[in-house]
């Protein structure tokens, strides 16, 4: 190497040094090159991150956003079902009361006020659904076995009671109701229960004998023809015979009877249900 005065200087590098050298040499550039992977790693790395944050806060507010609807939901739904109810124990408080009301109506509601007492406790003042519902259930479960409404529609021809025998002239007494109509009108039963008799004799002409449990039976008497028979079950508005003009009969009619114990009671008070409905 030439130097400011034109002399020339030596220098000698040993093999070894130079060796040396190019290995830091290459291993700098190597931990350079490894460094800039790490930092292109490293911001790939927080890209990555970033859109993953903002993908979970996305997903995360449409949540709040379902969650805020199905709450709405809930409330709309918790209203329908608070009006569902209050119109189910509007409806079940309606048919008890038009049940209780036919049962005093005819004397077989709360009974016979003799030979009761006690101190004087006050009902609840609101039953619930579920009470309402066995109350309910319990009075639909009896009623079907009281003998309620018309056996066969018609005019009534003779009432319950004292009458003049329509053959004699004579004071007599009529045990049922007769109801007028067309030989082979359909006579149903009017209530639930089972047929304990079937037959025939000179004052009923062809007959059934319908018992309901609880002391009721029924009568149904003149007909034409019997559509039962001794023993089998019948639900309230089954046919059970045709109306009919036989045994000591003027003309085609149905006498009808309704009997608590065996003894007859008048069966206009069981059938005129809708007449004591409508009484305010």
């Amino acid at each position: 190497m030439a130097g400011e005065e034109g002399r020339v200087k030596r220098f000698s590098l040993s093999v070894s040094f130079l060796k040396k050298a190019v290995g830091a040499g290459v291993v700098l550039v190597c931990l350079l090159f490894v460094m800039s992977l790490l930092s292109l790693k490293l911001l790939l790395s927080e890209r990555s991150r970033s859109h993953l944050v903002a993908r979970l806060s996305a997903e995360v507010e449409s949540l709040r956003q379902e969650n805020f609807e199905l709450k709405k939901e809930v409330l709309a739904l918790r209203k329908e079902n608070k009006r569902i109810l209050k119109d189910a124990v509007a409806e079940l408080k309606k048919r008890s009361s038009a049940i209780e009301k036919i049962l005093s109506e005819i004397g077989f509601g709360s009974g016979s006020s003799s030979g009761k007492g006690g101190p004087f406790v006050p009902a609840p003042s609101a039953e619930s659904y579920e009470e309402l519902l066995k109350k309910t259930e319990y009075l639909l479960e009896n009623i079907k076995y009281i003998p309620l409404g018309y056996p066969v529609y018609g005019r009534i021809t003779s009432k319950f009671g004292m009458r003049i025998d329509p053959f004699n002239g004579r004071w007599a007494f009529h045990s049922g109701v007769d109801i007028k109509g067309r030989v082979g009108t359909p006579v149903r039963a009017t209530a639930c229960g089972v047929v304990e008799k079937v037959g025939y004799n000179r004052g009923y002409g062809r007959f059934v004998v319908v018992r309901h449990g609880n002391g009721f039976s029924t009568l149904y008497a003149h007909l034409c023809r019997i559509k039962v028979r001794k023993g089998e079950r019948v639900e309230r508005g089954e046919v059970i015979g045709l109306m009919g003009n036989t045994g000591r009969s003027t003309g085609p009619h149905l006498h009808y009877e309704v009997r608590v114990g065996n003894k007859p009671v008048n069966p206009l008070k069981f059938m005129k249900v809708k007449e004591i409905l409508r009484k305010g």
